[in-house]
């Protein structure tokens, strides 16, 4: 059976520890500063916009963060202006919620309804003095705002890919258990439920391992964009290519995996299914072994070289027997395996893929 991806709890406490120190670091600073100038009351405003703002894309916080400070000053027009001509009642807070969310779908936040210009509005009505809680909500935001801004770009990301490189990782450890399962199924009576049932599992789990490398392929896109905006780590952006790079080798080999489960599921019937020795494990192992041991190599940027000459030995023997049609059309998504990791060889110079280290 392909082996279940571990629990996303393990990698929790490793991804989002960064993120929430930067929050702490980031709210104790826009507290301070707001001490400093003169609050007379506790600034929980500004501790509110790294809170909200920062993000695991550090660009986002720029988009946040200004989005947060337009809704804020925009709710609080909106808010004071109508409570000078309505008392705070069901009305006054049906008219002022209906202007601010009309006023948020023009301060759009992308594709989303900026929320917070109906948010700030709202908050007016809880205090007594709506002026002074309009004033304090005003400056305390700029505060925080202004810090997220200055200090996001210095502090994200520790390192922005991280994650993309643990799932990569994921991804092999699934390749390779595919690879074994279905190899362990050839040769053999292909009818049985029970082994129909398995080789429907492998082909589940390999299209689940294509979903995580196509959102993979925006988280790379998003990090690609957040280097470009952290002064400490501009360098990533090459890490990303790198990554894109083994992430479309990743998603390729897992297409032929899954075309390998689906011969087997689908000529598992078949006399010579059983009857052709290339087909049994034994005969299997001198191109599988060496193909997988290359496929976790490519894959974690080792060299793999002597691996895939091994594998490629293994099918020109194989051509040179004689043998039927049944086997070559099983065999073919490991043979075209072997190709793609052929093409990065002659791609890449040391015969490997370069991932960038950490």
């Amino acid at each position: 059976m392909v082996r279940e991806r571990p629990s996303p709890w393990r990698s929790n406490p490793r991804r989002d520890g960064p993120q929430i120190a930067r929050i702490i670091l980031v709210a104790a600073v826009s507290w301070q500063i707001c001490v400093l100038i003169g609050a007379t009351q506790p600034p929980v405003f500004a501790v509110l916009v790294p809170l909200v703002c920062l993000r695991d894309d550090a660009f986002s916080v720029f988009n946040l963060s200004i989005a947060r400070l337009v809704g804020v000053v925009a709710g609080l027009l909106i808010a004071i202006g109508v409570l000078q001509l309505l008392q705070p009642d069901t009305l006054a807070i049906a008219v002022v919620l209906a202007l601010a969310l009309l006023a948020g779908m023009v301060l759009r936040v992308g594709n989303v309804i900026n929320n917070q210009v109906a948010i700030s509005a709202l908050l007016v009505f809880s205090s007594p003095d709506a002026s002074g809680y309009a004033v304090a909500r005003l400056w305390e935001t700029g505060i925080g705002t202004a810090t997220t801004l200055v200090l996001a770009p210095l502090l994200f990301p520790a390192n922005p890919f991280m994650q993309a490189r643990a799932e990569l990782q994921d991804v092999t450890r699934g390749l390779v258990a595919a690879l074994r399962s279905s190899t362990a199924l050839t040769g053999r009576p292909g009818n049985d439920a029970a082994e129909q049932s398995i080789l429907l599992g492998i082909i589940d789990q390999l299209v689940g391992l294509q979903t995580t490398l196509q959102l993979l392929a925006k988280q790379l896109a998003a990090d690609r964009k957040s280097a470009r905006w952290t002064v400490l780590r501009r360098s990533a952006m090459h890490a990303a290519a790198d990554l894109e790079t083994t992430r479309c080798l990743a998603s390729r080999l897992a297409t032929h995996l899954e075309n390998f489960a689906e011969e087997v599921t689908t000529f598992g019937g078949h006399p010579q299914f059983t009857s052709d020795p290339t087909l049994q494990p034994a005969h299997l192992a001198r191109l599988v072994e060496p193909l997988q041991t290359s496929l976790t190599a490519a894959l974690s940027g080792q060299p793999f070289m002597a691996d895939l000459n091994r594998a490629r030995t293994a099918i020109e023997d194989y051509r040179a027997e004689d043998h039927s049609s049944v086997p070559s059309v099983i065999r073919r998504p490991l043979h075209r395996m072997v190709e793609d990791l052929e093409q990065v060889t002659h791609s890449v110079p040391g015969s490997s893929i370069q991932l960038p280290a950490g």
